[in-house]
Formats: C-alpha cells, sequence, structure tokens
C-alpha cells in the first residue's frame, strides 16, 4: 500500500492542504484543499491564532472529503509541512559519515545531513533541508543516485543546504507543535515546486515566479540548482485593492473586471462598462497596480549572476489570468511560460509546490514509514476539530 502524506504549505494567500500519496514515481491525489487568505504581523509571518484556525478546518475538511469517497481511508498520514522562503540563503557544503550497518540505509542519510548543518551553521538561521548534488562511495567514486543498499563503509555527499530565519522556523514549526502533527520531513517550497518541475525537464537556467492573492514567491534556479528565492508581500489582493483606488470603485468590482486586464477592443466601437470605464482605462489601472509586483521581481532578478536573459515559469493563482503573463514577459524582455500541472485532483497551479512534496517522499534518500505510524496518521486530531465545527 502507498503511503499517505497530508502536505501542508504555508502561504498567507491561504494554506494549501494537499492528502495524497506517490504512484509510480507520480503525485496522486485525494483531496486538495485552499484556505482563507490569513493576515501576516510586521515580519511577514502568518497569524499564529489565525493559521491554526484555518489549518484544523481544512484538515477537517480533508478527512471528511476522504472518508466520503472511501469509507475504509485511515485517517490522514504523515506530515509534510513545507516553509516560506524567509531568509533564504543557499550554502554548498561536503559531508562524510560511516554506514550505520553493512549497507547504506535512510539513516545514513540523516547522519549525512546532520553533519552538513553542523558546517553551513549561520548566526540567526537554520538548516531546513537540502538539495544532494553528488554522492560518493569508499574510493570516492560519484554516484548519482544515494546508494541504499550498496555496501558502502564511508559515503560523503555534496549538497546545497538550504538556511532559513532561524525565528521564523520556530513560529511555524510552533503552529505544528500546537496541532499535535506528527512531521514526517520539513521541506522547502520553493525547493518542492522544483522538484515538480524535474519531472518536466525545465530549462537549466529559469526563474520561478508564484504569484498568490496576498504574497509572492520568486526563485532563481542555474544549472538545475536553486540558488536563490524570495517571499514579498504583494499580490493580486492588493493591486486590486490600488486599482479599485484609481477607478473609483470597490474592491469587489475591480476584482470582477480583472479578467478584462489587457483585453482590445476588436468590436468597432468602444467598450465601457456599466460606470463608463473604457478598456484603456482599465488595463491603465491595472498595469500601474501590478506594478509592485513588476518591481519586486526586478530587483530579485537583477541580484542573480547570469540570469539576464532566463527565462521565466509563471505559477499560482496570478498564471491563471490571461493577460498577466504576457504583461510580464512585454515588461521583462524575458520568454515568460504559464506552467500547469494537470493533475487531476490539483489542477490549480497554486498546488505544484505540494505536489513536488508528494515527489519528494519518494526519494530513497528519505526515512522509511513505520506500519503503524502509517497507520495512526493524524486521524483523532481531524475528527476533533471537525466535531467542533459541527457543534458551532
Amino acid at each position: 500500500m502507498a503511503n499517505v502524506f497530508t502536505v501542508v504549505d504555508f502561504s498567507p494567500s491561504g494554506l494549501r492542504v494537499v492528502l495524497g500519496s506517490l504512484k509510480e514515481g507520480r503525485p496522486f491525489v485525494y483531496q486538495a484543499v485552499v484556505g482563507n487568505p490569513v493576515p501576516v504581523d510586521g515580519n511577514g509571518r502568518m497569524s499564529k491564532e489565525e493559521t491554526i484556525k484555518s489549518l484544523h478546518y481544512l484538515l477537517a475538511t480533508v478527512l471528511q472529503q476522504r472518508k466520503k469517497t472511501d469509507p475504509t481511508a485511515e485517517g490522514l498520514g504523515l506530515f509534510v509541512p513545507l516553509f516560506p522562503p524567509d531568509g533564504f540563503l543557499a550554502k554548498e557544503a561536503e559531508s562524510r559519515t560511516g554506514s550505520t550497518s553493512d549497507q547504506i540505509q535512510a539513516m545514513d542519510y540523516r547522519n549525512l545531513f546532520t553533519s552538513l548543518a553542523n558546517v553551513t551553521q549561520v548566526p540567526g538561521k537554520r538548516v531546513l533541508t537540502m538539495d544532494p548534488l553528488c554522492f560518493y562511495d569508499d574510493e570516492g567514486n560519484a554516484l548519482r543516485e544515494f546508494p541504499l543498499g550498496r555496501n558502502i563503509r564511508q559515503i560523503a555527499m555534496k549538497a546545497d543546504a538550504f538556511l532559513v530565519d532561524e525565528k521564523s522556523y520556530e513560529h511555524y514549526e510552533s503552529i505544528l507543535s500546537a496541532l499535535s502533527l506528527d512531521v514526517y520531513v520539513p521541506l522547502l517550497s520553493p525547493l518542492a515546486a522544483l522538484d515538480f518541475l524535474r519531472l518536466y525537464q525545465p530549462p537549466k537556467d529559469f526563474f520561478l515566479l508564484d504569484l498568490g492573492a496576498r504574497s509572492t514567491d520568486f526563485a532563481w534556479v542555474k544549472n538545475g540548482r536553486l540558488l536563490d528565492c524570495r517571499r514579498v508581500q504583494v499580490g493580486i489582493d492588493p493591486a486590486v485593492e490600488q486599482a479599485a483606488k484609481t477607478l473609483g470603485l470597490s474592491p469587489k468590482r475591480a476584482d470582477e473586471l480583472l479578467s478584462l486586464f489587457g483585453v482590445r477592443d476588436e468590436a468597432g466601437f468602444d467598450y465601457a462598462t456599466t460606470e463608463g470605464i473604457t478598456l484603456p482605462q482599465l488595463s491603465k489601472a491595472f498595469e500601474e497596480a501590478f506594478g509592485s509586483v513588476l518591481a519586486e521581481f526586478s530587483r530579485f532578478a537583477s541580484d542573480q549572476q547570469g540570469g539576464e536573459t532566463a527565462p521565466l515559469l509563471f505559477l499560482g493563482k496570478g498564471s491563471q489570468l490571461d493577460r498577466m503573463p504576457s504583461f510580464f514577459q512585454e515588461k521583462t524582455g524575458r520568454a515568460v511560460k504559464r506552467f500547469e500541472s494537470g493533475v487531476i485532483g490539483a489542477r490549480d497551479p497554486s498546488f505544484l509546490a505540494s505536489l513536488g512534496a508528494l515527489v519528494a517522499t519518494g526519494y530513497p534518500y528519505q526515512p522509511k514509514v513505520e506500519e503503524a505510524k502509517r497507520r495512526e496518521g493524524t486521524q483523532g486530531l481531524a475528527n476533533a476539530a471537525f466535531g467542533r465545527k459541527e457543534r458551532n
């Protein structure tokens, strides 16, 4: 039986919860839900109280839906949280360890990780995860894959270690602890997105732009390696609110008209909304409003060496807006491609990082899931949360 995992992606645009597994190397989704936007504090961290409330509700919803489709389903499995790239830093390093038995085990990878974390310590940051570049056996031969089950006494690894702000890490860790979630392995959200994209042979060098409702993630990938990423508190909702003020409309009405952004009048007469606003006026207001996202991306891209002409892969809710990819292509001069997962049950592009997390659970160096853990899962927690929702 395939192990079941619940992926939780911490995004101010709305918590994303995906229940799924990995089948023949591809993510399989049972349930996928998105919560409402969550307010952030002055440091850009999601409100602890509101996040806990939202996550409780979403877990209960997922479990209820799961039980409807499969009454024999056993809870929500193990949790894979996706941490935001707050204070992100990538450091290449090497580590070495002796094998814990006659054959290489998953535990040897954890020892390599611990060793690598020790040599990449930075004050105020926490090593969250790493991306292996190469493994080496006793004789120094390079191995592309983790040599699980091989007879190797000393194993070495070269990897990119990914560090995040320590206070941010502790903040989200406290949310997981408050809900007593059984964490399988923590991951970095942009790295998880890259894990999924690697299934489709993306360009060696490219930028990622995940435009959400309240926040936007940027990432720079060079030679297939994640070298930098950043989350900024700009997104679709603030842009719509700004355009609404410019046009003298309510935010709700401006959001309704967002689909007309960039539409050209080809009917032979001037089109105007019921408020008398023409298409050029609409487009100008939205271009100015989304200028903040464009400016943040331009600053991020200018910091990356060798990224002057790299293409841009557009993800997130913003990629579904017809005009947005062409808007960024015109303004940046880069080739822009919209990417959709095509995975049944999670076609929304905002789920891409969560799908990548499911892919990562299948890597041979991930710890083996004990049967008791898999069966126990977190069914009791989710049932309790749903019970409270029902009584209210």
